[in-house]
């Protein structure tokens, strides 16, 4: 029995020393990667450790993760097409735990658990990584429990109908000699042959710190088993069940072999780590290899560009950076093939390398896209550097599809227009600016970054992400531009006119905003502000028992869609106890032509209230006569091109045009109103011709409600 006892003992020590050798090995690969990681900490980790993924296999790591001291972080999983965002305290607690290990400076091994997102039962291992002595983050990698026990399967040390397993206090099998198809852990205690007395016996070796033996009978074989605890293992034992096969043999023929075996376990032990040592240094430079360069076509890649190109700023060399795209590169693919399409990629590359001055560079940076970093900054320069490239890449895609042209687009960016404190990150995006504006052409396309553009999308962003709360603080103001009577001077009515003004300092004008506002539909929000703004104004001069104007209020074509459109203008003079005959809603020519019947009937509703309609820039569209004698319209506003036209040919078929116009109005009782008048001269032709009214900077620049107040209301009310 002492036998027995001894050779379970030695076999369970063999298969400890090679878990251990396993897991000593892993850490030692972990930390090369944390090596890897420490000269980039933060800039580039996600993209490097993807390369450190893509060059594991001598390791096994089924995951590899990053996690920094907030438990924020990232794992890079097979199944994963590249960086998951991850958070610490969402993960099982035993990672969780060797995170904290990790933390506080130790290197260490995770309890075996089953993580939901491999769906596998895996083992954690967790390394801090340093910066300038300090420990910036913790590297994590999880290695399958079936690897482990492969790792025992090796061993071969006990006989074919014998099982030996690494378990748990729980039960929990963590990897064992023997294959058990299950989702999680396997737990001992529901093997078949284990009885009430053989539970408890392991029950009690499991809980113990010293080595136990016992033995039981299944199934009318004897077996033997031995409990091995692993100190240092969270828990842990070697298990090893198996039958008498050497009861016979003698101590020394049992000795001899365990020191033969014990013997050629070193030495192949001591080769195994000779070996990875010799791996890890050859990882070390093909890791760099992997993590900076583009597999597909030998360039270097985005990361690697990234890192060049802040260099190339720091010492302060100008550069222009080019960004070069396939058009319907997806279609091509779908076309010919990945295949295909790889080559052409290659060949690509081979061309912009050929062509690359010292001091250049250029990577690939998606599947289609290249960026390149040239030494030339005028535009001219640029285009003569690309034109060939372009013609040379047209013709080598002509050899291999002739009746497939190859069309490319690009976008290019000088970091010479770089003014921020990020001039790395201010010209990339100046680059993909460009690359946008150049898809919207149909062939080869070369665009360059233009800044006025750029101030103009970056207001457009600004005013769209705070056109809401501008609405809700009262930020969009009334002002109002007077209409002057051509027959006796008097004032005849007010435009309101919309300004939108930021803490009282800067001002945004219509044409900055009204065209973003009817593209996105903010248009019809602030139509009805608008509205109540004018009848805010006019009950607040009746209450002042100031003379009344009417005020003319635009309107957006899309009023007209909207259910209930007329009513809800009804319910806003209710509110303010206005009659909306003091409201003359102003609709652009163009409105008429889309929906006839739709704007009869809404305008028709608005006339039933009271409301007055207007057609606003008439003469600027292609509304006809017939269209136009189908609507109720009260007024006609005229506009400002036609004052000038005819004011450059006082004798010319303009001016005529202009006569015919205000008298058809005034024979279809219409009043007519013209914009744009500017000189003492536009105004003596207006009432040469009769027209009604007259607006524009001759008489007054849109101003404050209040002042308009006090220069026509205070002056009439006297």
């Amino acid at each position: 029995m002492t036998s027995i006892h001894d050779r379970l003992e030695e076999q369970a020590i063999q298969y400890e020393n090679s878990f251990y050798f396993k897991l000593d090995a892993d850490m030692l690969t972990l930390r090369a990667m944390a090596g890897m990681l420490q000269d980039h900490p933060e800039q580039d980790a996600q993209t490097l450790l993807m390369g450190l993924q893509e060059a594991n296999n001598a390791s096994q790591f089924v995951c590899l993760g990053y996690f920094q001291e907030d438990g924020s972080g990232f794992r890079i999983s097979p199944e994963a097409e590249g960086v998951v965002s991850v958070s610490l305290p969402k993960l099982p607690q035993e990672l969780q735990d060797v995170v904290a290990l990790a933390w506080s400076g130790a290197s260490s091994y995770s309890q075996a658990f089953y993580d939901t997102h491999l769906r596998s039962k895996v083992l954690a291992s967790a390394t801090p990584v340093y910066a300038d002595g300090e420990i910036c983050g913790v590297l994590v990698s999880t290695v399958e429990g079936d690897v482990y026990a492969e790792v025992l399967s090796s061993i071969k040390a006990i006989s074919p109908s014998g099982t030996a397993a690494i378990i748990y206090e729980n039960g929990n099998v963590v990897a064992s000699t023997r294959t058990y198809r299950t989702n999680g852990f396997y737990n001992l205690f529901d093997s078949p042959y284990i009885t009430e007395d053989i539970k408890g016996q392991y029950e009690a070796a499991l809980l113990g710190s010293n080595t136990s033996f016992f033995q039981f009978d299944y199934d009318g074989v004897e077996y033997y088993s031995c409990v091995l605890p692993m100190d240092t293992f969270l828990g842990a034992s070697i298990v090893i069940t198996d039958t008498d096969h050497g009861g016979s043999n003698s101590v020394s023929d049992i000795a001899r072999l365990a020191y033969t075996v014990v013997f050629l376990f070193a030495l192949v032990s001591v080769c195994f780590m000779l070996a990875a040592l010799w791996l890890l240094q050859k990882y070390r430079s093909s890791l760099s290899n992997i993590a900076y360069h583009d597999r597909l076509t030998g360039a270097y890649n985005k990361n690697k560009f990234l890192q060049l190109l802040g260099e190339k700023l720091d010492q302060t060399e100008p550069c222009t950076v080019v960004a070069i795209n396939i058009r319907k590169f997806k279609f091509r693919n779908e076309l010919f093939g990945t295949s295909d399409s790889d080559v052409l990629l290659q060949h690509m590359c081979a061309i912009l390398q050929g062509e690359i001055h010292d001091g250049e560079f250029l990577c690939r940076d998606t599947a289609d896209r290249f960026l390149l970093c040239l030494q030339e900054l005028e535009e001219k320069a640029v285009e003569c550097r690309l034109q060939p490239l372009f013609a040379r890449m047209s013709q080598m895609a002509d050899t291999m599809h002739p009746n497939y042209p190859l069309y490319l687009y690009c976008g290019c960016a000088s970091s010479e227009d770089c003014t921020g404190d990020d001039p790395q990150e201010e010209l990339m995006s100046h680059v993909m600016m460009a690359l946008a504006e150049a898809k919207q052409g149909q062939r080869t396309t070369i665009s360059f970054y233009d800044a006025q553009l750029h101030k103009q999308e970056k207001l457009q962003t600004y005013i769209e992400n705070h056109m809401e709360q501008a609405l809700e603080d009262g930020a969009f103001k009334l002002f109002l531009q007077p209409k002057i009577c051509l027959k006796d001077g008097t004032l005849g009515g007010a435009e309101a006119l919309v300004r939108w003004i930021t803490n009282g300092i800067q001002t945004f004008f219509p044409d900055q905003f009204i065209p973003l506002f009817e593209h996105n539909g903010f248009c019809i929000q602030l139509d009805y502000y608008m509205v109540e703004q004018a009848c805010r104004q006019i009950r607040t001069w009746l209450d002042e028992g100031l003379p009344l104007v009417p005020i003319s209020v635009n309107q957006t074509r899309l009023l007209f869609h909207q259910v209930g459109y007329p009513q809800r203008l009804r319910e806003i003079a209710a509110k303010y106890e206005v009659s909306p005959s003091w409201i003359t809603l102003e609709i652009l020519e163009g409105l008429t032509l889309e929906d006839v019947e739709l704007v009869k009937q809404s305008m028709a509703e608005l006339h039933s209230y009271g409301f007055r309609i207007s057609m606003d820039d008439f003469g600027t569209g292609y509304s006809s006569l017939n269209t136009l004698g189908s609507l109720h319209i009260d007024e006609l506003k005229l506009d400002r091109s036609f004052m000038v036209q005819a004011k450059q040919n006082k004798e010319g078929n303009h001016r005529k045009i202009l006569a015919a116009i205000i008298t058809m109005s005034k024979n279809m009782d219409m009043d007519i109103v013209a914009e744009g008048v500017e000189t003492a001269d536009s105004e003596q032709m207006l009432k040469e011709l009769s027209c009604d009214f007259g607006q524009g900077y001759y008489y007054s620049k849109p101003i404050p409600a209040a002042e308009f107040r006090q220069i026509y209301l205070s002056k009439q009310s006297t």
